[in-house]
């Protein structure tokens, strides 16, 4: 399966990676290729199962197909390989995880009433969410949302 997923992607794949600022636009839309790609098959399964109506948090679950699974399962180990395994980044992944980890407990540290520091888009989730689990979604929602910059920006403001 995980090789039948690969001769999938493969023509999507690039051969090799100069680093060039024209490498980096076409992994750019290869990505943004892959996530439609995937999206779009999600998507329809999904739909498939529960009709036309809205998919919205609560009333629906997401269907991932087989095949896309596989897919994202091969993408994964490839990125493991090539990206994650190497120890020398551990350091710049454990510093991210703490960042996250301080932004998500200041987001739900005064549960169940709101977060100063929760963006107006997600004040109406907020207060929708019937318990804490729920609410833990949206402050991982939040953080899920902010780029890099602007996470370490939002730590170093709220997280003395």
């Amino acid at each position: 399966m995980l090789l039948a997923a690969l001769e999938r992607l493969k023509p999507l794949l690039p051969l090799h990676f100069s680093g060039s600022r024209q490498a980096l636009a076409l992994l750019k839309n290869l990505t943004s290729a892959l996530i439609g790609r995937f999206a779009d098959s999600v998507e329809r399964a999904t739909r498939e199962h529960y009709g036309s109506g809205p998919l919205t948090r609560y009333s629906a679950s997401v269907i991932i197909p087989e095949e896309t699974s596989y897919e994202i399962v091969a993408l994964k180990g490839i990125s493991v390989y090539f990206v994650m395994a190497p120890r020398e980044h551990q350091p710049f992944h454990d510093e991210q995880l703490r960042i996250i980890t301080d932004l998500v407990d200041v987001l739900m540290e005064h549960s169940p009433r709101p977060s100063d520091v929760l963006e107006n888009s997600f004040l109406e989730d907020w207060a929708h969410a019937s318990n804490d689990n729920e609410r833990l979604r949206v402050a991982v929602d939040q953080v899920a949302s902010l780029t890099d910059g602007s996470a370490m920006a939002l730590h170093s403001l709220v997280c003395a």
